[in-house]
């Protein structure tokens, strides 16, 4: 589920390749994500479901079975979805809800689950891409959010994606974080800031 080489179209199982593509390219702005406190992601923090899949899928599951690891997790929580009443604020607007899933990401795939167009995210352009999966009530909700996935329906009443410098969430109850697949703690609000090409990579 390597997210980074995924997005930066490296070649994940020819070291040699890669190599060569890195010492044969030109520098190139990335985008970082700040939480606070010293605290900084490349591509990914996240609540809700399946953010913690990553650090608590077994390293053995993980070398033996690789991506199918990950799946495989991801399926045994589907009957116990959490979720989390929220304030989301981008940019002066402000969402409310019921939400399984918020993430705010500079990536075209996460956790190798969440794949997105390449020409929707842009790497050094300022801007986070904002995902939230309302919580289904019903079945009816549940096949709305299906649908809305399936299509791609980035502006979906049960799914949607929005592109922010800035993110604030607000909880009732501290909620659990994760920062580019590892803990990245438990807040009842944080601001995420975009750093803008605070990063440059060669690949």
């Amino acid at each position: 589920a390597n997210d980074v080489a995924t997005t930066l179209r490296l070649p994940k199982n020819d070291p040699p390749a890669a190599a060569r593509r890195m010492v044969e390219s030109s520098p190139r702005p990335w985008d970082v994500g700040d939480m606070g406190g010293g605290r900084y992601f490349t591509y990914v923090a996240a609540f809700g479901a399946f953010t913690d899949v990553s650090y608590e899928t077994s390293q053995q599951s993980k070398q033996a079975l690789g991506h199918l690891a990950y799946l495989l997790e991801g399926m045994n929580r589907l009957p116990h979805l959490p979720h989390y009443a929220a304030r989301v604020e981008f940019d002066g607007r402000v969402e409310e809800g019921d939400f399984i899933f918020g993430g705010v990401t500079n990536s075209t795939s996460v956790a190798g689950l969440v794949k997105l167009d390449q020409d929707l995210v842009s790497l050094d352009d300022g801007l986070f891409e904002v995902s939230l999966v309302r919580f289904p009530e019903n079945l009816a909700d549940m096949n709305k959010l299906m649908g809305e996935a399936a299509a791609r329906n980035y502006n979906g009443e049960m799914f949607s994606i929005r592109r922010a410098s800035t993110v604030t969430f607000t909880f009732a109850e501290p909620v659990p974080f994760t920062r580019d697949g590892e803990p990245g703690g438990s807040h009842v609000s944080i601001t995420i800031r975009n750093r803008r090409a605070a990063l440059r990579l060669l690949c």
